[in-house]
């Protein structure tokens, strides 16, 4: 008779144990996380708007580039790590100008045990770029063309369009990098030399610097305006002069940073 109370008493205190083992979560339902912030020698890693569903995590990650050089950030590479498994966004490639910040939204899924209140990112896949390369020299350009295109080391640049009228002469050139470093090329350094021996920049100077890998190319527009009173470049040959607009950088591996992320049952509770 006692072995029967006994078993009852057993049976009677392991059953809240096992009815919260067996409660089922809602899907909806979303653990929300405290912000975090993480210092290293070249950047500040601000982690925000941080929460776990079933079959969610997701969060935004403010990266401030605290260096003179390009940052660039494969987020693809970093990694949500929870007790049971780790597992990596699908994001393409964040470029952080120097003394710049920008922010990137990851998200992984393909499992249901997210909601948890406990895990760490790890943040990996940060290169730097130096903003000063090597310069490439290229060859000045004559307009009206000769040809249509040209290799200047690991840059080939052909001409798309071009259109010549007395004070204006606009068009545009697709550069592709096939180097196997980091090709850098600012539009802004171009400039036009016409017969007498004249040079004039650029008219835009709003170019950003693009950084190609290898394979990449980009297409930018040219505009040049001189004086009537000089020539008239209608009919008048002139040369493009690219200056330092093709450099080439290379693309230096730095450490990356993990970051612990912790609960907020407060801000938790405010959300659901």
């Amino acid at each position: 008779m006692k072995n029967i109370l006994y078993i009852l008493m057993l049976l009677i205190a392991s059953t809240p144990a096992l009815a919260q083992k067996e409660k089922k979560v809602d899907p909806k339902h979303a653990n929300h996380f405290k912000v975090a912030k993480v210092e290293t020698d070249d950047y500040i890693v601000e982690v925000v708007d941080i929460y776990v569903r079933m079959e969610e995590a997701k969060c935004k990650v403010k990266i401030t580039n605290k260096t003179n050089d390009y940052l660039v950030w494969n987020p693809s590479e970093s990694v949500f790590k929870f007790e049971f498994g780790e597992f990596k966004p699908k994001e393409k490639e964040v470029i952080i100008k120097p003394n710049d910040k920008e922010s990137k939204v990851l998200n992984v899924t393909g499992d249901t045990r997210f909601h948890v209140e406990a895990l760490t990112l790890e943040l990996k896949g940060m290169s730097k770029v130096a903003a000063t390369g090597t310069m490439v020299m290229a060859p000045e350009f004559q307009l009206p063309a000769s040809m249509n295109d040209f290799t200047a080391g690991p840059f080939k640049v052909s001409l798309l369009a071009v259109d010549k009228k007395t004070d204006l002469t606009a068009g545009s050139f697709r550069v592709t990098y096939t180097g196997n470093d980091i090709g850098l090329v600012d539009a802004n350094k171009i400039a036009i030399r016409t017969e007498k021996e004249q040079e004039f920049a650029s008219a835009r100077t709003d170019y950003k610097l693009q950084l190609l890998k290898k394979g990449d190319d980009d297409k930018f527009n040219f505009y040049f305006k001189v004086p009537a009173s000089h020539v008239d470049m209608q009919f008048a040959t002139m040369w493009v002069i690219f200056r330092n607009a093709f450099q080439e950088s290379k693309k230096i591996a730095i450490g990356g940073t993990s970051v612990a992320l912790e609960f907020d049952p407060v801000l938790t509770k405010e959300k659901n």
